[in-house]
């Protein structure tokens, strides 16, 4: 039996998983579900809130490190 293998896609912005109907090598234009252009590009508010928890994490750190040296 032959395995075919599809490519799915999964929308950052709604998060819905599709399989497109044509088999071609070209991104779909648009998400089916929300329509979104960006459906493959994350939202930048997302990517800020990653940087701010990042740079939380890292000052947390340094606060624990400091505390544990003055002891």
């Amino acid at each position: 039996m032959a395995v075919i293998e599809k490519q799915a896609y999964r929308c950052d912005r709604c998060s819905h998983e599709w399989y497109p109907r044509l088999q071609t090598e070209e991104l779909p234009a648009i998400c089916p579900k929300c329509k979104s252009a960006y459906w493959n590009k994350p939202r930048r508010i997302d990517l800020a809130k990653n940087e701010v928890e990042q740079a939380r994490a890292s000052m947390m750190l340094k606060k624990k490190r400091r505390s544990h040296d003055e002891v």
